[in-house]
């Protein structure tokens, strides 16, 4: 027999909410797929790593800040 498995978001630190639950024969028993973030964007390598991307509200601030610390 196998246990249950619990999955939560990756984003679960931040106050999402998001979960799957399946029960022991792999069913799901339970499942709240509302989400309070945009989905994290990857890149996938031809080796099939992922490599996590900024998103590009992230990317604008940066840039903003380095244009700023350069004035």
């Amino acid at each position: 027999m196998g246990t249950d498995r619990r999955w939560y978001c990756s984003k679960r630190l931040c106050g999402c909410k998001a979960k799957v639950f399946l029960d022991t024969d792999g069913k799901i028993e339970f499942s709240d797929t509302d989400h309070n973030h945009t989905p994290p964007l990857y890149h996938v390598t031809s080796t099939g790593n992922y490599i996590p991307l900024k998103s590009s509200a992230a990317k604008k601030r940066e840039e903003e800040k380095q244009d700023s610390s350069q004035s």
